[in-house]
């Protein structure tokens, strides 16, 4: 899996205000509102990728970034799925890559 880095220099070379922007509108404005701490926005962005069902890539940089701060496997396994927004997404996890990252951090 490519680092944060290797993506937004990859994006760079073929759009470079692309990846400034969707690296300082996420972080410089959404993920400094206040409210959650950082370990609870990495949660709530998991529930939301996994509910998306398509962005397994995205997931994993967001999965690392949980542990990172703090979250244990279980914290991704069960917050995180806990903030799944219907039971409909749960079935798309089962048989989506992204379900298959959400295995892997739960498990190790």
């Amino acid at each position: 899996m490519p680092s944060r880095a290797a993506v937004a220099e990859a994006l760079s070379r073929t759009s470079p205000d692309l990846a400034r922007y969707v690296i300082e509108y996420p972080y410089g404005e959404v993920f400094c509102r206040p409210g959650l701490d950082d370990k609870q926005r990495q949660l709530s962005t998991i529930a939301a990728l996994a509910a998306l069902g398509y962005a397994a890539p995205e997931l994993r940089v967001h999965i690392d970034g949980a542990l990172n701060l703090g979250a244990s496997r279980e914290d991704i396994g069960r917050r995180g799925v806990g903030l799944l927004p219907c039971p409909v997404s749960w079935t798309r996890l089962a048989i989506h890559p992204a379900g298959h990252c959400l295995s892997i951090a739960a498990s190790g």
